[in-house]
């Protein structure tokens, strides 16, 4: 199954590289290039023709079987409108939406984003005013201290 996996999302450097291969411009020898260049290569080699270019606004974008490939730069961005969007839904919801029209967008994530961003937060309120628990003393197991009505303490074994 390995050969049929998306590509994720790509970093600014591989993204440019990758349209330079599509476009069909000439490569470096291959002891010239940089770490990006490889990975762009790889990354276009791995997809066997399924990346294409298309032009939006004047921008070369990347297409991977129909869908816009993203860059990791704007992934956050993405994510966040789409929260906006759905009016504050769970990951499921957004990555379900999402995939649609965008490759390279997994569920993990997408829970990263919207943990570390306060948007979640701000619609999806944690209430921390829970009681506090009370601790359990066990000499054996399935065994409790317990105190009666006079402070005296005494073993029960709960089932």
């Amino acid at each position: 199954m390995r050969g049929k996996r998306n590509p994720t999302a790509v970093s600014n450097e591989i993204y440019d590289c990758v349209i330079k291969i599509a476009n069909g411009k000439p490569l470096l020898p291959v002891k010239e290039r940089t770490s990006a260049e490889r990975s762009a290569y790889i990354e276009y080699w791995r997809a066997k023709g399924e990346i294409t270019v298309q032009k939006e606004k004047g921008n070369d974008v990347l297409y991977y079987r129909g869908r816009r490939m993203l860059r990791l730069s704007g992934v956050d961005k993405l994510v966040a409108e789409e929260f906006d969007h759905t009016k504050g839904s769970g990951v499921r919801k957004l990555v379900s939406n999402l995939r649609h029209t965008f490759a390279g967008l997994g569920r993990a994530k997408v829970q990263n984003i919207l943990n570390s961003g306060t948007l979640h937060y701000r619609k999806n309120a944690k209430f921390l005013n829970k009681a506090a628990l009370k601790p359990i003393r066990a000499q054996d197991v399935q065994t409790r201290h317990q105190v009666d009505g006079h402070g005296q303490e005494w073993n029960s074994v709960s089932k």
